[in-house]
């Protein structure tokens, strides 16, 4: 059974989703779908739990494939450029954006 992948907008803000993370999906400089991943961590800059904070981080862009692969048993939503870029093995893309 193939993944169903929750679509949200490009310009979605990672708060909106509690804090999941959101795979982001755009053209590479070769054309070919490369994916970033924004997502929440936890820094603790002076080493003390109670002084830390929460902010979001954004990992580099890889191919696309490889980072859906990556979070595919776990929670994301994904952001997708265009549909084109869209590969239907990744699994099923919900075709409304919220």
């Amino acid at each position: 059974m193939a993944r169903l992948w929750r679509r949200v907008a490009m310009d979605a803000d990672i708060m909106d989703f509690g804090g999941s993370a959101i795979i982001r999906i755009s053209r590479g400089t070769k054309g070919d779908p490369m994916a970033s991943v924004e997502r929440m961590e936890w820094f603790e800059p002076d080493g003390h739990e109670h002084s830390g904070y929460a902010d979001a981080v954004t990992d580099r862009r890889r191919p696309a494939a490889e980072v859906l692969a990556e979070y595919r048993k776990t929670t994301a939503v994904v952001a997708v450029e265009s549909e084109d870029l869209w590969d239907a093995a990744w699994g099923e893309l919900d075709s409304q954006h919220r």
